[in-house]
């Protein structure tokens, strides 16, 4: 956790470009959810502190869409065991745009 905190602190403080926030505040939802420090709720944490970052760089949070969610497991599990994280940061660019179009269209 430690090293979570401080690579995390380190990614935030060396983001200037919007990809560069995004990329952070993904990194450390797959990093936490990767450590699995608890019991039950480690998807929702990692979701929090990704939406935590997102707002402190003062970006829209967002959520995964639950008809989107095997699609959000397999691409954790894929970036896992390929140890590529493009993967994971492909898919959640991917439902971030889903989600900010939607928001764009309802207003």
């Amino acid at each position: 956790m430690k090293s979570f905190v401080e690579e995390t602190n380190k990614r935030v403080t060396e983001a200037k470009t919007f990809h560069q926030k995004c990329e952070t505040a993904f990194y450390a939802h797959f990093q936490f959810v990767s450590i699995h420090p608890f019991a039950d709720g480690n998807g929702r944490t990692s979701r929090l502190i990704m939406n935590y970052i997102l707002a402190c760089f003062d970006l829209p949070i967002f959520y995964v869409y639950k008809s989107n969610r095997i699609s959000y497991i397999l691409a954790l599990e894929k970036a896992r065991e390929t140890d590529n994280m493009a993967i994971f940061y492909d898919f959640m660019f991917k439902q971030y745009k889903k989600f900010l179009e939607k928001e764009i269209r309802a207003v």
